[in-house]
This record gives structure tokens, sequence and C-alpha cells, in this order.
């Protein structure tokens, strides 16, 4: 099942796993209510209802229709969570603190999540990787002629 995927690789995900979870979120086709069951026994709910609300925003941004099953899904796992979280585990200490003293945006707040990942972020990953507006030309048209 896609949906046991999806929690597999964002248990596993450093940073930049993360973002390719949050490229699965937009692109693959998933139930939400099972989704959400499993992130909730896996203790991520937290954690992938951040990462779903910042890509919502990304995807609403950029017109993408996925951004409205996206908010479900996050607006699902939201629990009023108590206690702050860092987004990737593992972190060394001096990363956690550079992200603790970073500007904190309300989808921190709402999430009680530290992290770096960023809506502006996202949307230049869905660029490259979805929508394929930065993608550079073939190396052949790069390459001057005579």
């Amino acid at each position: 099942m896609i949906e046991e995927k999806l929690v597999e690789r964002f248990i596993a995900a450093d940073a930049r796993g993360i973002k390719y979870v949050a490229l699965d979120l937009i692109t693959r086709d998933y139930n939400v209510s099972l989704l959400v069951r499993l992130a909730k026994e896996n203790g991520i709910g937290q954690r992938m209802g951040y990462v779903a609300d910042v890509v919502a925003d990304a995807a609403e941004k950029q017109g993408l229709v996925q951004s409205s099953k996206l908010k479900l899904l996050a607006d699902s796992l939201f629990d009023n969570y108590k206690s702050w979280r860092f987004l990737n585990k593992g972190l060394p200490e001096y990363a956690k603190n550079l992200i603790i003293d970073r500007s904190i945006s309300g989808l921190n707040y709402k999430w009680k999540i530290y992290s770096s990942l960023t809506t502006g972020e996202l949307e230049d990953w869905i660029d490259l990787y979805i929508t394929e507006e930065y993608v550079t030309k073939p190396r052949e048209q790069r390459i001057r002629r005579g």
C-alpha cells in the first residue's frame, strides 16, 4: 500500500528525503484517512502534518489542485500539539541551535515544529520536479555551434 510506503519513507527521511516525501504527497494517489491513521500509529502525525501544511501552501501558490487534499491531510493530522519537536530527527546540536534561533513562521507555531523547511523552498522543488518550469535546456541546445 502506498500509505505504508509514505510512512516508512517519512520515518527514514533526512532533510532532503522529507522534500521527496512532500512531493509524493502531491503526486501519489493515497487514502487520506488511512495515511492519517498510520502516521498517528507510528508517532509521526505532528511532523507529517506540518509537512502536509507547508506543501499545501506551496501547491496552492503554484495553482495545483492537490492543495485541497493536502489541507485535508494536514487538518486531519492536527491535534493541538503542546510539545515542540524537530522535523528532522538526529540533528546535531549546532544545527538544532541554528534552527531554533531563526525566525519561526505561523505554521511552525501551529504545529510546534522546529524546521528550516519553507513554503518557498517547496515551491522551488515543485517547479523543478513537478511543473518543470526551471528545467534547463538539453545539453545540445546549450553548446554554441560554429
